[in-house]
């Protein structure tokens, strides 16, 4: 009777030993697929044109990207609005700080990004903003 129960004493951690194993690939898969997500979330850039920058903070940022790199993103002449009417858009630099015009995203808050088309409000906005520093 003895020898019944450590062997069903072994069997049983043998399970648990197997669920245990289980559980961490799972967790390794997710972890492993959130990061091949994150960091496929700068698509296909076009040199040519503006991009739009979406952030998990809500904020958006338009502008050049530069840079593309596993952790972080590098945009330059970058604008983004005011305010939530979304009327104004400010080009960066003019803050009380006086930032320089790049601004390096982590790639962790990037939600997505977008090209912008010649037919874009925003990107006539910033020609015109260029066109009116000349």
């Amino acid at each position: 009777m003895t020898e019944l129960i450590a062997q069903l004493s072994h069997r049983k951690k043998e399970f648990l030993i197997a669920i245990g194993v289980g559980i961490a690939v799972v967790i390794v898969s997710i972890f492993l697929s959130a990061n091949n997500i994150r960091s496929s979330v700068v698509g296909t850039i076009d040199a040519s044109t503006y991009q739009a920058i979406h952030l998990d903070t809500g904020e958006t940022y338009f502008g050049k990207i530069t840079e593309a790199k596993e952790d972080f993103i590098t945009i330059t002449d970058v604008y983004y609005f005011l305010d939530k009417s979304k009327k104004k858009l400010v080009k960066r630099g003019k803050e009380t700080h006086a930032p320089d015009d790049s601004l390096t995203i982590n790639n962790s808050h990037v939600l997505t990004t977008e090209n912008l088309s010649e037919n874009s409000p925003v990107t006539k906005a910033i020609l015109k903003y260029h066109e009116n520093k000349k």
